[in-house]
């Protein structure tokens, strides 16, 4: 099964596994974790301008003394959502995107699916 970012999950290890954060309330600046920003935004903390924060999540403790520890995936797959264009209304939206992710710099009627941005950065937004 492919981990997805955002996916919350419980190690048993005393590192953090690659890919993942722990769950401890920390800050993180948005240009670096742009992806996560998204789906997290300010619920845990941040000034949503520069800085989000992960959840803070307690360390868990088995009977017999493992100490488990909530990370949260920051790469993997993109989580979809289930909605069919019969579950949608019919509209237009116009997204203004740089040439260097698709061939034409103004897009009309575009999806999710078929405008994302690479992971590794955040698209431009052009004013028109």
């Amino acid at each position: 099964m492919e981990t997805l970012i955002g996916q919350i999950a419980l190690f048993p290890y005393a590192f953090t596994p690659a890919g993942w954060y722990r769950c401890d309330g920390r800050l993180l600046p948005i240009l670096q974790e742009f992806d996560l920003f998204a789906l997290l935004g300010t619920q845990f903390g941040g000034d949503g301008k520069v800085t989000f924060a992960l959840p803070r999540l307690p360390v868990v403790k088995t009977a017999n003394g493992v100490k488990l520890h909530y990370c949260i995936a920051w790469t993997g797959g993109w989580p979809q959502q289930a909605a069919t264009a019969r579950a949608t209304a019919a509209h237009t939206d116009a997204a203004y995107v740089e040439a260097a992710y698709v061939e034409a710099a103004y897009v009309e009627t575009a999806s999710v699916e078929t405008a994302r941005a690479p992971a590794a950065q955040p698209p431009t937004i052009l004013e028109p």
